[in-house]
């Protein structure tokens, strides 16, 4: 089921690199329900409950999704997307932290992890400050919660077995996230690319976080199996 999903999101990033804006703005509100269906159909297989916090959070992806497309429009659709991704990276935190194995035995790496995830947020911000104006607070907020998303993952990482292959796959889907709205809050207010190239990389790097991310939280520590049929 996974094949469609990658099909949706290599399509969408076609349109954008060939400017075709009306075609992006029908595939990319697809892309979440895909992967909700994807997640879905891949409970069904394995006999499990659905995970509420998952659905939750890509609902709010979804709704950011649509929000962003607008924000052409005015910065309300800005901030209402940014808020619902907001929300969605509470929500993956909540996930991370809560299938984290408990352990005390790795506080040194982690600490180490923290301030280097720290210093990379504050380089960012040290960039964007001279353009962010009025939006300065609503994207050092956001900043906050997906470095705390991003923490969060690490220590669910560092915390499984490392027999566990598939345990980087959360770790791996954090710091694409992390690459891809840094490339959107430079492409927004500081721009480097033009404006086809920066697309495809927020896109690419977007599509292939939510799914290593859901791919890694759909499955107990003891078993990670791939959702592609």
């Amino acid at each position: 089921m996974l094949w469609w999903y990658a099909l949706l999101s290599i399509t969408d990033m076609l349109a954008l690199w060939l400017q075709w804006p009306w075609l992006h703005s029908i595939l990319k509100p697809l892309l979440m329900p895909a992967l909700a269906v994807t997640y879905l159909w891949h409970c069904r297989q394995h006999l499990k409950k659905p995970s509420n916090g998952l659905l939750l959070a890509l609902g709010l992806a979804w709704l950011g999704d649509i929000l962003l497309l607008f924000a052409h429009l005015g910065t309300g659709f800005f901030i209402g997307g940014l808020s619902a991704f907001l929300l969605m990276q509470v929500a993956y935190a909540r996930l991370f932290f809560i299938q984290s194995p408990r352990s005390n035995h790795k506080i040194l790496r982690l600490s180490i992890l923290a301030f280097a995830i720290l210093d990379l947020v504050t380089i960012l911000m040290v960039y964007l400050w001279p353009s962010l104006g009025t939006m300065l607070v609503p994207v050092l907020v956001y900043a906050i919660a997906i470095s705390v998303m991003l923490f969060a993952a690490c220590y669910n990482g560092l915390n499984r077995s490392s027999r566990h292959y598939f345990s980087g796959m959360g770790i791996g889907g954090a710091l694409l996230f992390v690459l891809s709205d840094s490339i959107l809050a430079i492409q927004h207010f500081r721009p480097v690319y033009d404006t086809a190239t920066g697309d495809v990389l927020i896109m690419a790097t977007y599509t292939a976080a939510q799914a290593l991310i859901i791919f890694h939280l759909s499955k107990p520590v003891t078993q990670r199996v791939l959702l592609v049929s």
